[in-house]
């Protein structure tokens, strides 16, 4: 990310000191990443309202919901998430702070505390509608060309959860859904697209 972002900053500053060079006003990427608002893939649209301050929108595929759902739509998450740029018109630092949702389901490293209480509630139906919220900071360079670029690290935080259901013989640590030890999940992505 580093090399490429070296390589992606000289196109991108010379273009924003250029009074001919087109005004950018949104971007349109497909993302991946670990842990991510959207998922491990997705796609998302910003739009500067303010040459200093974006909003963003996105959804994707969740990988622990995907793991366990039987019916696509269930794997789907949302974000949105307006962003502070620091920097020039096509290549600044970004901060932001916003919120998604989605399906979160049971993974050994997720909603189950131990692995006993993973091997009896894995299955089809234990999984959680999740809503967390987001802070997050990145860079974000849009080159002459008309190639939108960004990575980001982030943090997320459970703030609500939706009935919890375990269809396994023993619901040990399943129907209370309060044996959630992993309420704070770091995160990282990249996104490749382009801008208008």
């Amino acid at each position: 990310m580093v090399v490429t972002a070296a390589l992606v900053l000289p196109s991108a500053a010379r273009a924003s000191d250029d009074p001919r060079a087109a005004p950018a006003r949104g971007a349109l990427y497909a993302v991946t990443g670990l842990g991510t608002p959207i998922g491990f893939l997705g796609v998302e649209g910003a739009y500067r309202i303010i040459p200093d301050l974006e909003i963003t929108a996105g959804t994707g595929l969740g990988l622990s919901a995907e793991s366990s759902a039987n019916d696509q739509w269930r794997v789907l998450q949302w974000s949105v998430m307006p962003r502070y740029r620091v920097g020039t018109d096509r290549s600044a630092l970004t901060i932001g702070f916003g919120f998604s949702g989605g399906n979160y389901s049971h993974t050994y490293f997720s909603l189950c505390g131990s692995q006993e209480e993973y091997l009896q509630c894995n299955t089809p139906e234990s999984r959680r509608y999740t809503i967390w919220s987001n802070l997050e900071i990145g860079g974000e360079h849009w080159t002459s060309r008309r190639i939108a670029f960004r990575y980001f690290i982030g943090y997320g935080h459970i703030l609500a959860q939706g009935p919890y259901r375990c269809d396994a013989t023993s619901s040990v640590g399943c129907q209370d859904g309060s044996n959630t030890p992993y309420a704070n999940i770091p995160y990282t992505g990249m996104a490749l697209g382009g801008w208008f």
